[in-house]
């Protein structure tokens, strides 16, 4: 019987809570691998931003400086974003409710209501529409300028994307705030759901070698799993929490096993490994130095390779803060 291609149901795919755990990996493992970013939080579906509230990301740089990052995501398939949807009291893209979610932010800072928002001000936040949808028909908005902007490509998944400032015209009555469209962006065109692993490998691919589909998929399943929470509440991840995670995934693959171990001198370590394999426990005898670094120096040729880097530490050597740098392939030295 000849195989038949079948169309799928509408709605069979979730394709927006995809995107969202998708979207939010992705700026996780960006933010955790760029080095002018000191340290970054981020956090999903939580209170206190209201329609902004699918992805809220705070990122503070070296020099101290915080920004706070809160999107909606709209995902669309096949379908337009309609500039005078903006404008449509009632739409899906309505700027009066996300004017209220500015309003309700705002207060949320000045009452300090909300422990995020402690020590980061109005002007810190970026308050963000992200659709991976074209935005077409912008003659036909009556009270706002549409304008594209640069400088926002730390976000961007798109090389095509159009990433829009808003701006009341001055001969117009419009109901919308200046101080609300300061803060507030329009991201259109960016990558749709479909596209995201490959964004993300393509992102991991450009620090480590070896990035194979199984590792993607572990990546990828850490993060759908945290971005579900426990339906009561979702815990924040930092920097080196998604640092440690991602070289766990990345060297899981590599990790030497019991039976693979040489040069281990016990009397009867055949019998003792057999049984102590099944535990997945490696029997160390009571000289623990040299048969660690014996297992450690067969790991160490997989650092190499897979890191782009010569790694001189023995292995009791703390692999966090500046030693992570030494663990990535530095792309200024291409």
């Amino acid at each position: 019987m000849a195989k038949q291609e079948m169309k799928i149901r509408a709605g069979a795919v979730d394709y927006g809570r995809i995107y969202e755990q998708r979207i939010a990996a992705h700026l996780a493992i960006k933010s955790a691998l760029d080095p002018e970013i000191s340290d970054f939080w981020i956090v999903s579906n939580i209170d206190g931003v209201e329609a902004f509230d699918d992805i809220v990301l705070m990122l503070k740089d070296r020099d101290g400086n915080k920004k706070l990052y809160c999107i909606q995501l709209k995902h669309l398939e096949n379908k337009t974003m309609q500039a005078r949807d903006l404008e449509t009291k009632g739409s899906k893209f309505s700027l009066k409710k996300y004017q209220d979610s500015y309003d309700v932010i705002d207060s949320n800072i000045v009452n300090k209501k909300i422990d995020m928002f402690k020590d980061i001000s109005m002007d810190q936040i970026y308050l963000i529409l992200w659709t991976n949808a074209p935005l077409t028909g912008r003659e036909k908005v009556k009270c706002i300028h549409l304008e594209n902007v640069e400088g926002m490509d730390f976000l961007n998944t798109s090389p095509n994307s159009d990433i829009v400032k808003l701006h009341n015209l001055p001969s117009s009555e419009s109901p919308y705030a200046d101080k609300f469209f300061e803060r507030f962006y329009l991201f259109a065109r960016q990558a749709s759901a479909t596209s995201m692993d490959r964004i993300i490998k393509q992102e991991l691919s450009s620090h480590f070698t070896d990035v194979s589909n199984s590792v993607m998929i572990t990546i990828i399943d850490y993060f759908a799993k945290w971005s579900m929470g426990d339906s009561r509440s979702i815990k924040q991840i930092t920097k080196s929490d998604v640092q440690l995670k991602l070289l766990e995934f990345l060297l899981l693959p590599h990790i030497m096993e019991p039976t693979n171990i040489k040069d281990v001198e016990i009397a009867n370590f055949d019998l003792i490994n057999e049984t102590l394999t099944s535990f997945n426990i490696i029997p160390i005898e009571s000289n623990a130095f040299r048969v660690l670094s014996n297992i450690y120096s067969s790991n160490k040729l997989v650092l190499t390779r897979l890191c782009q880097t010569r790694l001189d530490q023995p292995w009791n050597t703390d692999l966090s803060g500046t030693q992570w740098e030494a663990l990535k392939k530095d792309p200024r030295a291409a």
